[in-house]
């Protein structure tokens, strides 16, 4: 099976395997294009992302939905395409979560859908650190709408299944950027060396910064430290900035968890001043006698006396 099947990663692991992906279905009424079986020898389980790149270039990401259905040298696990990215608002922090919206639940038992009442959804992601802070009550923005998690069933290993209601867009949501709750949560980041610097060539600068939310500062938030141009300077991790020839370049601060939070600096790097080297040679006596003046001017006068 090594040169058979689509190239797939697993949870965004850079080790591309290979897997057999096929419609679900015994006949052409039980097809659908958005849930297929996968054989694999690639070790899988039920929550898993598997990102599938297909022959005709398009990448997908699927979410498995069923464990092991098969006890040979190789694992057949039914999947589902993630339709959407979910964006939570965690009071400022925003993880985005691959997941299956629908009106539907599919049954990985029946091979047939479920359906729930109009004006809710359920959202099917993976379970993992970031989603299980996910907590009944929390909003998010999909389809240019406002959702409210009502339930959560965390009953079938490895995945997530939230319960939402349609819910009212507030004046704090961001429906453009699908981020709900946006205006609660306002997370400022400043540069505080000013908005350019001056430094010449082989010398340093320190950037110092400050985070705020909602104008208070914080202080455990990650930044990361860009340049736009590497041959005049680079910045290390701790905003450390090192010029390296003579031009400008600017320098980005944003946060890790955000980067659409963010501050620039323009560094001028200036080139070192020429310096010149002279050699004094000094001719004549190599010693210095001290006299005073009334022997300077003896010494270099005759006075004659006419009696």
């Amino acid at each position: 099976m090594s040169g058979a099947g689509d190239d797939i990663k697993i949870n965004d692991n850079p080790e591309t395997k290979k897997g057999i992906i096929n419609n679900v279905g015994f006949s052409a009424n039980l097809r659908f294009d958005n849930v297929k079986s996968m054989i694999t020898n690639a070790s899988i389980k039920r929550g898993d992302i598997v990102t599938v790149f297909w022959k005709n270039y398009n990448t997908e990401k699927w979410l498995v939905l069923s464990d092991n259905l098969r006890n040979r040298d190789y694992t057949k696990v039914i999947m589902q395409k993630c339709n959407y990215d979910i964006k939570f608002n965690f009071e400022g922090t925003i993880k985005q979560f691959p997941a299956i919206v629908d009106s539907r639940v599919f049954d990985v038992e029946t091979n047939q859908y479920l359906s729930i009442p109009a004006g809710k959804i359920v959202v099917t992601m993976q379970s993992n650190v970031d989603s299980e802070n996910i907590n009944i009550g929390q909003r998010f923005i999909k389809m240019k709408q406002a959702w409210k998690v009502t339930g959560i069933d965390r009953t079938k290993n490895g995945l997530l299944m939230l319960y939402c209601d349609l819910d009212t867009i507030t004046a704090s949501d961001d429906v453009v950027n699908e981020v709900a709750n946006a205006g609660d949560y306002v997370y400022t980041l400043e540069i505080t060396n000013g908005e350019i610097a001056s430094i010449q060539e082989n010398n340093t600068l320190q950037l110092t910064t400050q985070v705020k939310l909602n104008g208070n500062v914080v202080t455990d938030k990650a930044i990361i430290f860009s340049c736009d141009n590497p041959s005049i300077a680079s910045v290390d991790e701790n905003g450390l900035v090192t010029a390296i020839s003579a031009g400008e370049c600017i320098i980005t601060a944003y946060l890790t968890d955000n980067p659409n939070i963010y501050d620039t600096i323009s560094i001028i790097v200036t080139a070192l001043q020429q310096q010149h080297n002279y050699a004094v040679t000094i001719s004549g006596n190599t010693s210095i006698v001290k006299r005073t003046i009334q022997q300077h001017i003896q010494r270099h006068l005759q006075i004659t006396v006419y009696l």
